[in-house]
């Protein structure tokens, strides 16, 4: 025998719609009573929404964006900074990958140089013969690490540009110091990855030849020796205590490396002068002009925008830099 449906009682009471949306409206998501227990003992901090960060919705969160009862107002604002701090790392997300490519790039161009210099080497040393290299005197290299984008990438001041850069003591004029050690040219430098990270190498034998094993130089901060590879062509490798840039060896992993690797290539001068005056031009040439709007620019022959005049004077320069 078939089962009768049950029947709805009509008479009976029904929860209106009114009153279903409007309980629905004063739940609260987990993360605003997370945030309402922060707020108890101190004030909010921008680190305070990235916990659950990733269960914010993009769409709608059960209509309360205005918020009702005693909490709304709260629970609006919150609601705003979570989904501003939202996108703030959705940004740095993109930076970070972008700087993450071009890190990479570098990588994989000095180490098809260093695959080179092996090959290279190795036909040397068949004819019993070594591989100079250029002075490394008053060279700068720019310096990549995607392991060290990777860790501490976009941490405030970690995005800087990180260089190496390498001089005699003649260059400091170091008043009665050697310039030379046993016959050999001494070299100092400096190691710049951050405001945190800027530290100077100890002097060191100017390097002639290319070598595979490490040149190990000891840092005037004496956190350890930097180890140093160089096999010319504009390129070197170098690997940095990891200690030396957290600034602190107690906080590190105990499975974390113990030095960070870095490659660098060679920085020429006129080639950043001209990217830099590339990169004003570009600037330039985006802005409006709207030329010949005041009486003299409309009417005088010499009559031209500063704009104008300003971009002429720098592609002149870059022509006289080819």
């Amino acid at each position: 025998m078939p089962r009768s449906r049950r029947r709805r009682d009509f008479l009976r009471p029904q929860a209106s719609r009114v009153e279903k949306h409007r309980r629905s409206r004063n739940a609260r998501p987990a993360w605003f009573a997370r945030l309402k227990r922060i707020i108890t003992t101190r004030e909010i901090r921008v680190e305070d929404y990235d916990e659950d960060i990733s269960e914010l919705e993009e769409s709608t969160d059960d209509e309360s964006d205005h918020g009702d009862g005693s909490d709304g107002s709260l629970y609006s604002q919150l609601k705003e900074e979570r989904e501003e701090r939202k996108f703030e790392l959705e940004q740095l997300d993109d930076q970070k990958t972008e700087m993450l490519n071009c890190h990479k790039a570098k990588e994989a161009e000095v180490h098809a140089a260093y695959r080179g210099f092996k090959k290279a080497r190795r036909k040397a040393k068949k004819n019993g013969s070594t591989i100079s290299i250029d002075s490394i005197l008053g060279q700068e290299f720019e310096l990549f690490s995607s392991d060290y984008v990777e860790e501490f990438g976009m941490q405030g001041s970690r995005t800087a540009r990180k260089r190496v850069s390498f001089y005699s003591r003649e260059f400091i004029k170091s008043g009665t110091e050697n310039v030379e050690v046993e016959g050999k040219k001494m070299v100092i430098g400096d190691v710049y990855l951050d405001s945190e990270v800027n530290t100077e190498l100890e002097s060191f034998p100017l390097p002639t030849r290319a070598r595979r094993k490490n040149l190990n130089v000891d840092c005037t901060c004496g956190d350890g020796s930097l180890r140093f590879k160089f096999f010319g062509n504009g390129y070197l490798m170098l690997s940095i205590p990891r200690s030396l840039i957290r600034g602190d060896a107690e906080i590190l992993k105990s499975d974390a490396p113990e030095f960070v690797p870095f490659v660098g290539t060679l920085i020429d001068p006129k080639k950043e002068k001209r990217k830099r005056i590339e990169a004003a031009v570009r600037i330039e040439s985006m802005r409006s002009f709207s030329p010949k709007k005041n009486w003299f620019n409309m009417n005088h022959p010499m009559g031209a925008s500063v704009s104008e005049v300003v971009m002429l004077s720098m592609i002149e320069k870059l022509g006289s830099m080819k």
